[in-house]
């Protein structure tokens, strides 16, 4: 005598109907592709997921969603998926976002492929070696520098207007005459900075601070520049900020 048991399956289901074996067949309740990002953090420390595209016919839907790097599991959670905009995905714990983890992602029981994409911060300070090389600015491959110091030696003035003398310091290897070093420094984190400064209203000012002319104030407190090409290499230099730039004569643009 011949058994036939029912199976259940996502795809597909196969039911014994006047002792006919026969296929039904369910669609997906919404195909396609989900995106993905890190939400709710900083730096690489990131608590939730957001999915920040779903496919049509998803809201409301219950969503189970792993975050993996490699094959270990980093952290999963569930979440309805929102009617509108992005969806969140809150875990139990942090985890160390990167730009290759991956993602799965299933919705009412059925695989939904999702894409993950993360811009790892930019980390200050930032030190190049460049030269000069028939006019044209040249990066110097083997050579290194790094900035060892940033320091607002002193200030002066009343809170809104004051002004303030910096140092910034390098070591280098590799680096010689005539090569010079190009940096970003995130002006927050200078030693000694007063409290309060206002770096909307900021400009920079005289010392040996070399900008480029498309070098913007508004982009303070991030600070972009290079020491003066006809150096050489440099164990650093001064330069001033000033925190409220209008009517004063700035080297920054703007």
């Amino acid at each position: 005598m011949l058994c036939v048991g029912l199976v259940v399956a996502n795809a597909a289901s196969l039911q014994v109907q006047s002792g006919t074996l026969g296929a039904q067949v369910s669609d997906h309740p919404c195909s396609g592709t989900a995106a993905a990002t890190a939400a709710t953090g900083s730096g690489t420390r990131y608590s939730p997921v957001s999915i920040i595209t779903v496919p049509s016919g998803c809201a409301g839907k219950e969503l189970f969603l792993t975050l993996l790097n490699g094959s270990t599991v980093l952290r999963s959670g569930t979440a309805n998926v929102a009617g509108s905009g992005a969806t969140t995905v809150t875990f139990t714990g942090t985890y160390t976002a990167t730009s290759s983890l991956t993602v799965q992602a299933v919705v009412d029981g059925w695989n939904l492929p999702t894409t993950w994409t993360f811009t790892p911060p930019v980390s200050y300070p930032i030190c190049q070696v460049y030269r000069l090389v028939g006019g044209v600015e040249t990066a110097r491959p083997g050579s290194t520098c790094t900035v060892t110091g940033l320091t607002v030696d002193s200030y002066w003035g009343t809170v809104g207007s004051r002004m303030a003398n910096v140092s910034i310091a390098f070591s280098y290897s590799g680096a010689t005459y005539p090569d010079y070093f190009k940096f970003t420094v995130d002006m927050t984190t200078a030693t000694g900075l007063p409290a309060g400064w206002n770096w909307a209203t900021s400009g920079t000012k005289g010392g040996n601070l070399v900008l480029s002319p498309s070098y913007q104030c508004s982009r303070l407190p991030i600070l972009a520049g290079s020491s003066d090409p006809g150096w050489g290499p440099t164990n650093g230099f001064q330069f001033q900020i000033v925190e409220k730039r209008a009517g004063q004569t700035v080297t920054c643009a703007g």
